[in-house]
C-alpha cells in the first residue's frame, strides 16, 4: 500500500507524539517511585507493565491509522520522541512534578493539622485533667509501697544475686540429670 506524503508526515507526527507521552508516563512512574519506596521486584513487575502498555499503544494507534503495517520511520518517530522527551524535557517535568507533590504533601499536612487541633486540644485538656493526677497517684503510691516494703525488710532481701542464690537449685538439679532447661542433650 503506497502512503502519500502528508499522510506519512501525519503518522510520523502522531507516532511522535506517542513517544513524549510515553516518556511524561514514565516519569509519572518515576514520581511514584520517588514518593513510595519500591522493592527491586516491584520496580521490575512496573517496569514490564509499563513496557508492554507502551507495545500495545503503539500496535493499537498502527493498526488503526496503518492498517498494521510496520514501517521504520513510524518506529524512528516513536522512539525519537521517547528519546527527545528524555533528554530535553523530562528533567524539567520530572523536577516540577516533585516540587508540586512536596507541595501538595505540606499543604495536606497543614489541613489535617487544622482540622484536627480541637481535639489535640481536648485531648490535652483531658490528660491535664485527669492523666496528670492519675500518674501522680500512681507515683506516690509506687514509693509508698517502697517504703513499706523497705520497713518490713522484704525489698531489701529481693537482689538479684540472691534471687539466682535461692533458685539456682532449679539449674543445678536440671544439670545432674543430663538436662539443661528441659532440653535432653545429644550423646556423642
Amino acid at each position: 500500500m503506497i502512503l502519500s506524503i502528508e499522510f506519512q508526515a501525519e503518522l510520523f507526527r502522531d507516532m511522535f507524539l506517542i513517544g513524549v507521552i510515553c516518556g511524561f508516563v514514565y516519569d509519572l512512574i518515576r514520581l511514584l517511585r520517588a514518593n513510595i519506596k519500591h522493592n527491586r521486584w516491584i520496580m521490575c513487575i512496573e517496569d514490564v507493565f509499563y513496557w508492554a502498555g507502551v507495545i500495545m499503544s503503539a500496535y493499537m494507534f498502527m493498526l488503526s491509522e496503518n492498517s498494521g503495517q510496520v514501517r521504520i520511520f513510524v518506529m524512528l518517530a516513536f522512539f525519537g520522541g521517547m528519546l527527545l522527551y528524555g533528554a530535553v524535557i523530562s528533567r524539567y517535568v520530572f523536577n516540577t512534578m516533585l516540587f508540586m507533590t512536596d507541595k501538595i504533601k505540606k499543604a495536606v499536612k497543614l489541613i489535617i493539622k487544622i482540622t484536627f487541633y480541637p481535639a489535640n486540644l481536648l485531648a490535652g485538656a483531658i490528660w491535664h485533667i485527669i492523666g496528670k493526677p492519675v500518674l501522680k497517684t500512681g507515683n506516690i503510691l509506687k514509693i509508698r509501697v517502697k517504703k513499706l516494703l523497705h520497713l518490713g525488710g522484704v525489698y531489701a532481701k529481693m537482689s538479684k544475686r540472691s534471687l539466682k542464690r535461692q533458685f539456682g537449685f532449679i539449674k543445678r538439679s536440671n544439670k545432674k540429670r543430663g538436662t539443661e532447661y528441659g532440653k535432653r542433650k545429644k550423646e556423642k
